[in-house]
């Protein structure tokens, strides 16, 4: 289970794109915008870069949330290196039928993990709670917009059965 702590940490709080996968400025400025009802969670949209500190050790990584399907998804697309080893993921946010955000979670080390998503309006941010699994830990990630345009990142997790999240790392982004 430390493994899996490990490399869901490494994805989450410091991701970023390999060169290969990083897209172009035309290809970013061709990137549709979000569809309407998005506007809560605009403000992650756009390529990212950051450090992380914490239980995993410090980390540098980069990520991008990229408008999808006609703007009604953002996908992130990450990579992250730390003293640990090199991770990836990718993660889409979409609406569910209901109009509630989700997102869908899938890493190189085969983890899946499924979230809800709440938008926050003071901090503008984002809150990704894990659903719950029997007898597996929950995640919490929290982006927090800041007044100087860049981006808090808190990961936590609660120990299965317990609903006390700590946190286990934390980093800040800023736009490239």
């Amino acid at each position: 289970m430390r493994g899996v702590l490990f490399g869901v940490v490494l994805s989450l709080l410091s991701p970023g794109l390999t060169a290969g996968q990083t897209p172009s400025a035309t290809a970013a400025a061709a990137a549709p915008a979000l569809a309407a009802g998005w506007e809560p969670l605009a403000f992650l949209a756009g390529d990212w870069e950051g450090t992380g500190t914490g239980a995993p050790g410090a980390s540098k990584g980069a990520f991008s949330f990229v408008p999808q399907v006609q703007g009604n998804g953002l996908l992130r697309r990450s990579t992250n290196d730390s003293p640990s080893g090199h991770h990836e993921d990718v993660m889409l946010v979409y609406r569910n039928s209901d109009g509630a955000f989700r997102a869908l979670y899938v890493d190189n080390e085969r983890h899946v993990i499924q979230y809800a998503v709440t938008a926050t309006a003071e901090p503008k941010g984002a809150v990704f709670l894990s659903d719950e699994v029997a007898g597996m830990p929950r995640f919490r990630l929290t982006y927090k917009l800041r007044p100087d345009g860049t981006v808090a990142i808190t990961f936590e997790l609660a120990l299965p059965g317990s609903s006390a999240f700590k946190t286990y790392t934390e980093g800040v982004a800023k736009k490239r």
